[in-house]
């Protein structure tokens, strides 16, 4: 396994906090209890369970933190005492010092900070784990805050993110009950846009000739993932081995034929069907109750399943003045084992929202006590 001092940093958190011995305390089988009870000799667990976990997670850094944010709003999941210490997890620290952050952003604008702001406060107003909040005043007299990300903060990133990936994939061949609560799809869901709507932005395929424009075009902006039209294991692997999630079109013949190689590339974090391109290449006949689609729609749902990556999304639904319609797509798919639906209209989403949160949190209720057994 790549990143063995970053593990190793973790497995020492895991025994001090006790983490082990609460994750190992939710498996039912016998052998797995006498274990618990070895490995806890000679060690004081004495603070309860969720503020072992809320320490621990401080200790291991932002993008722990910021996940254990995330899950303490999904009481749905987590018992009371869990969430209600998960949500005072803080990630404030020392700010690093100013000609720091003015280095990084005139890097980032590629020329000096005083062709870009009138003024830029040496003091940041705010300052966490990942970045820190400066005031500054653009050329025009417009106020604006500066948000300027840590120095390697973003190789720290990916390389925590990639290590979240595999514990997943661990806890869920180590434990049915864990299982139940799907560890991979809860990461996946969490690391685009975690904390707020992902920012995305389309870029094209590598056979337009113009992917590397695009990719050139877009690498100072901070963004949560890239959505890649005509999606292959080809055109994902042109990416490039490290850089933002990948949003996946599934949207030729080709592509759907290998969705599951699409959706196992490490970068992929989730598919969508490109239904209108799909049905063209495929020459399906339109139906009133889309049946020409449940094929590719099914494909989907059980690559996604099987690579260990978040539910796909389903198609845009094509008449932007039919709410009801919309509605009713919104529940087949969500029948069918999608975890959203793409959408091309600003009408849109409000429907689609209502329909896949309801449905959520009636499943998670089954769920809730799978690994935190009283």
């Amino acid at each position: 396994m790549r990143h063995v001092a970053r593990l190793v940093v973790i497995c020492v958190t895991v025994l001090r906090y006790g983490l082990d011995e609460l994750v190992l305390s939710s498996f039912r089988q016998r052998w797995v209890h006498a274990l618990v009870r070895v490995i806890t000799v000679g060690r004081r667990l004495d603070a309860p369970r969720g503020v072992r976990l809320r320490m621990g997670l401080e200790r291991l850094g932002p993008i722990f933190v910021k996940f254990g944010q995330v899950l303490s709003t999904r009481r749905d999941l987590l018992p009371p005492d869990i969430a209600d210490e998960l949500a005072k997890l803080q990630d404030r620290v020392p700010p690093f010092p100013a000609p720091v952050a003015r280095a990084i952003v005139e890097a980032a604008f590629g020329r000096p900070i005083d062709a870009v702001f009138s003024s830029f406060e040496a003091m940041p107003v705010a300052s966490a784990s990942i970045a820190q909040v400066h005031f500054a005043v653009l050329r025009d007299g417009r106020e604006v805050a500066v948000k300027v990300l840590r120095p390697g903060m973003l190789a720290a990133i990916d390389d925590d993110v990639e290590l979240m990936r595999e514990l997943a994939r661990a806890v869920e061949r180590w434990s049915a009950d864990a299982r139940r609560l799907r560890p991979r799809h809860v990461v996946a869901e969490f690391l685009p846009g975690a904390g707020g709507a992902a920012r995305l932005v389309r870029v094209n395929p590598p056979e337009t000739g113009r992917l590397d424009a695009d990719l050139a075009a877009i690498a100072g902006l901070e963004l949560d993932a890239v959505a890649l039209p005509k999606a292959t294991p080809e055109s994902v692997l042109a990416l490039g081995a490290k850089g933002l999630p990948v949003v996946a079109v599934i949207e030729s013949a080709q592509g759907l034929r290998q969705a599951y190689e699409v959706a196992s590339s490490p970068r992929v974090a989730a598919l969508v069907l490109g239904a209108g391109d799909l049905a063209l290449d495929l020459r399906l006949e339109p139906r009133p109750d889309a049946l020409e689609l449940l094929y590719a729609r099914s494909k989907l749902v059980a690559d996604s399943a099987a690579a260990g990556i978040r539910a796909p999304f389903d198609r845009v639904y094509p008449r932007y003045d039919d709410p009801e319609g919309l509605e009713s797509d919104a529940r087949v798919a969500r029948s069918l084992g999608f975890g959203g639906k793409a959408c091309a209209d600003p009408a849109q989403p409000a429907t689609v929202n209502r329909v896949f949160e309801a449905f959520d949190r009636d499943a998670a209720v089954a769920a809730k006590d799978a690994l935190f057994e009283r």
